[in-house]
């Protein structure tokens, strides 16, 4: 700090602020420095000066007052905060449905035949027939329908698959009745019009015949057949 003084001049002074000083502190700081020097000019200069240092150290002194006022109410509001938050409480209440359980059906079907051929003629000739049954079991949960379907097995077809006049013929039935009669190769996905209830069966008669109209040209065939049963679940519900 330093400056000269002459007469009718104020002395002015130059301050190095701390970075880390509190506003209260500066304040003081500055009061103590301005008010020396505001003391010097009234004594030594004119009526007129010695007025304006008056009123500069007024106003200075008012500044300073008012901004520690200030930093009080913001230090006293932060304080105050907490403590008025935490005089306000919410109504809570809880309750819970525990041991809920949602289990899906298993959907299965098998036959009296699961692994092995239920029909195998030889030596058939024009005129042959033959009768079998399946028994198609619901072994799983839910109800179902289910249709029938035949395909070639075992190689290439022969002519009693293509030819659908002459080659070989089928009747399929239950207890609803007659579900299809004409050639193998076009017994495709027929419904049999039953809802088979979990753990209940139902018989299909099977009835294959070689018509009389087939010829020589039949001779030595062979012709596999193979059967499948698609099961399908009845439509959904509210439960």
């Amino acid at each position: 700090m330093g400056g000269s003084a002459g007469a009718g001049q104020l002395t002015h002074s130059t301050y190095t602020t701390p970075r880390a000083v509190s506003p209260a502190l500066l304040n003081v700081v500055l009061v103590s420095q301005i008010y020396p020097v505001a003391g010097k000019h009234a004594e030594s200069g004119s009526a007129k000066e010695r007025v304006m240092v008056a009123m500069v150290a007024r106003n200075v002194e008012g500044f300073l007052n008012l901004k520690m006022v200030l930093v009080a109410l913001v230090l006293a509001v932060a304080v105050a905060i907490p403590s008025i938050g935490g005089t306000f409480a919410d109504f809570t209440a809880s309750t819970s449905n525990p041991g809920n359980v949602f289990q899906t059906a298993t959907l299965t079907m098998t036959t009296d035949h699961p692994a092995a051929d239920f029909v195998q003629i030889d030596d058939m000739i024009p005129g042959d027939s033959a009768t079998r049954t399946v028994t198609v079991s619901n072994t799983g949960s839910v109800p179902f329908t289910y249709a029938v379907t035949m395909a070639n097995e075992g190689g290439p077809a022969s002519a009693m698959w293509t030819n659908g006049v002459n080659g070989l013929q089928v009747e399929l039935s239950n207890a609803v009745g007659v579900l299809y009669d004409g050639p193998v190769a076009s017994l495709n996905s027929v419904e049999t019009g039953i809802e088979v209830a979990a753990g209940s069966t139902e018989v299909l008669t099977y009835v294959f015949s070689m018509p009389n109209s087939a010829g020589n040209s039949f001779q030595g065939l062979s012709q596999g057949v193979g059967i499948t049963y698609d099961a399908t679940q009845l439509a959904g519900a509210a439960r």
